[in-house]
């Protein structure tokens, strides 16, 4: 069909340059669905902009297309029911490893937190006693006082 016969068969409807997209548009929609989706001759397709009342578009299609294009297994009646299985069993194992873990990790920061506090605490120790040797003492408390620290130090 040429440029002419398509505006005739318009019969004033469309614009000129309207029209002649409208042959683009059909051309092309009919290799896809034929020639790229396979679709027959014989097939009736009615094409809508809106379905149960909701508007459709490029991006429905879009989705469409992603989903279809993804590794779908069927599964018959019944079956699922061993995956959800399979699903709740992992999913409880993974509940129960990343809890130890969180429970070790907090064992080993209290460890550590422990350690440096006796680090600290033995090092005052230490620093007060050397103090307190090099010092005459008053009385016979600061003797004993002195006498214990080095005791718990040792």
């Amino acid at each position: 069909m040429n440029e002419e016969q398509v505006i005739m068969l318009s019969d004033g409807r469309y614009k000129e340059e309207d029209a002649i997209y409208m042959c683009f548009k059909s051309t092309y929609v009919f290799e896809l669905l034929h020639t790229g989706y396979g679709f027959p001759l014989e097939e009736s397709i009615t094409a809508a902009n809106v379905v149960d009342g909701h508007k459709i578009g490029w991006a429905l299609g879009s989705m469409l297309y992603e989903i279809n294009t993804l590794p779908w297994v069927y599964l018959p009646k019944g079956e699922y029911k061993e995956i959800e299985k399979i699903v709740a069993q992992n999913t409880t194992y993974h509940i129960i490893v990343t809890f130890a873990s969180c429970i070790i990790i907090l064992m080993v920061i209290g460890l550590i937190s422990i350690t440096r506090h006796y680090e600290k605490v033995h090092h005052h120790f230490q620093r007060n006693l050397r103090k307190a040797e090099h010092k005459s003492y008053a009385s016979i408390d600061d003797i004993k006082l002195v006498e214990g620290i080095k005791h718990l130090i040792h």
